[in-house]
């Protein structure tokens, strides 16, 4: 028996196009590659927590002349956000971390919390000691459950918050 050379069998492919054909599969499998991994970084993403909290800060309609009459502001670590005005609230974002919200420039009767990425807190403002309305008392903030805010809240009108400077 003599021997034979076998020529590569293409099914019928033009030769040269095979190594088109190798080029154009390789340059889909690095694609492939390539997309394969973006899910994962969009899942990362979307793990990613955000880096502010969210106040809402409200205060119940008030009939009494003295504590009606009063506007005190809300600050935060020493910044005010908003002046609250009767009957009103106001939400806001604030960056994590431990922040002293209160409502007066004075740290008594601040609230010294640790904000967490995502969160929503809610907080009302009070009055105690207002003899016959007038301003004689104290003014603070207390934190409520979403449940007591929503069920309060409903009844006020919203304020808008200035954007940053």
């Amino acid at each position: 028996m003599g021997y034979t050379a076998i020529a590569p069998c293409y099914d019928g492919i033009p030769k040269g196009t095979m190594n088109t054909l190798t080029i154009w599969g390789l340059r889909l499998a690095a694609i492939a590659s390539i997309t394969s991994t973006l899910p994962l970084a969009n899942v990362y993403a979307q793990e990613q927590k955000p880096a502010t909290a969210t106040i809402h800060v409200y205060r119940p309609k008030s009939h009494l002349i003295g504590i009606a009459l009063i506007t005190p502001a809300i600050y935060l670590d020493g910044t005010e956000l908003q002046p609250l005005h009767n009957g009103a609230f106001f939400v806001t974002t604030v960056p994590v971390g431990k922040h002293m919200i209160i409502c007066s420039r004075s740290t008594e009767g601040g609230l010294l919390l640790d904000f967490e990425p995502g969160r929503d807190y809610y907080f009302r403002f009070n009055a105690k000691n207002f003899h016959g309305g007038w301003v004689q008392g104290n003014i603070f903030l207390s934190q409520v459950s979403f449940e007591e805010a929503e069920r309060e809240m409903k009844k006020l009108r919203e304020q808008t918050v200035p954007s940053p400077q």
